[in-house]
């Protein structure tokens, strides 16, 4: 089991974003489109506990992951994240797996992503339907992420901590019983 140190900076302007990467020294290194299905038993424990299951496709490889993002003693998303993700076959088998053992397909999601990597830290600017980009920062201690937030301008005030369903709330989309999003919602 691994930590993950990240957060989020929302509303981007992406070209602005991208500019002062490339003015870093940030290389692009990929651009996709992921393919999700999140999973969780009938009484939501796994959510209860801000953790999901997800079968995600990236059009090179499909992984399996639980991911849990904690909420600390003050009662704030803290920026670690417990994650266990591992490369499997395709999508089918493990949702067969997680049917049969008692777990229910919680929701279908779609997103892109453009990733940039300056030394050990990933950028990503994700797009989600139905909210403006936002860039996820990625670092291998809690001190490399904000070293990253603060490259680009900004500050601590400026980060947010919660997965996208945190991000849909916060702007006022009730996305829980939302079962498929797709970019097809902003059509």
């Amino acid at each position: 089991m691994s930590k993950e140190f990240e957060t989020r900076i929302l509303e981007i302007d992406q070209e602005a974003i991208e500019k002062k990467l490339i003015e870093l020294g940030a290389k692009k290194s990929r651009e996709i489109l992921f393919k999700r299905t999140n999973f969780d038993f009938p009484d939501n424990r796994l959510a209860k506990d801000r953790g999901f299951i997800r079968v995600r496709d990236d059009g090179e490889k499909v992984m399996m992951a639980y991911k849990c993002h904690p909420v600390d003693d003050a009662g704030e998303f803290s920026i670690d994240c417990t994650e266990i993700e591992f490369e499997v076959e395709d999508m089918h088998k493990p949702e067969q797996m997680l049917l049969a053992l008692g777990l229910e397909r919680k929701r279908y999601v779609e997103n892109t992503r453009i990733s940039y990597q300056l030394d050990d830290i990933t950028f990503d600017i994700d797009h989600w339907p139905l909210i403006k980009p936002f860039l996820e920062i990625e670092a291998p201690t809690k001190e490399r992420v904000m070293e990253a937030v603060a490259l680009l301008g900004y500050s601590e005030d400026d980060t947010f901590q919660g997965h996208a369903g945190d991000i849909y709330e916060k702007i006022g989309i009730d996305w829980k019983p939302i079962k498929e999003l797709t970019f097809d919602l902003e059509k």
